[in-house]
């Protein structure tokens, strides 16, 4: 079975890093890429050789053809992000920190247990 990863947050560091794992890691495909600036993430798309583009978290957790998330956004966002994740079936790969406290941590962990 192949895991079919989105990216959030096409920043730099994505570019440099972890694009290139998800692109050489066995059974995984980087099937799409998700920027609130859909000009930007369209170029991110473009140079990387990712087909698909999302304007939106919402948006691609509700994407059929995409079962996990990989986030890169500001840490800021990652319980969030792995909260909607958990609740849209979504598996999820949260670059650290999961969370800024203890409090939205256990949140995150809660709703993905919840969830499976």
């Amino acid at each position: 079975m192949t895991v079919r990863w989105a990216l959030l947050g096409p920043g730099r560091h994505a570019g440099r890093s972890v694009v290139p794992q998800l692109k050489q890691a066995a059974d995984t495909e980087l099937a799409a890429i998700v920027s609130r600036d859909r000009v930007r993430g369209e170029a991110f798309a473009q140079t990387h050789g990712v087909h698909k583009v999302y304007g939106s978290v919402e948006e691609v957790l509700r994407a059929r053809d995409i079962d996990a998330i990989y986030d890169a956004t500001p840490d800021g966002l990652h319980a969030q992000h792995a909260i909607a994740a958990a609740e849209a079936g979504k598996h999820a790969l949260i670059e650290k920190p999961l969370a800024l406290s203890v409090a939205e941590a256990a949140q995150a962990i809660a709703a993905s247990r919840r969830h499976g």
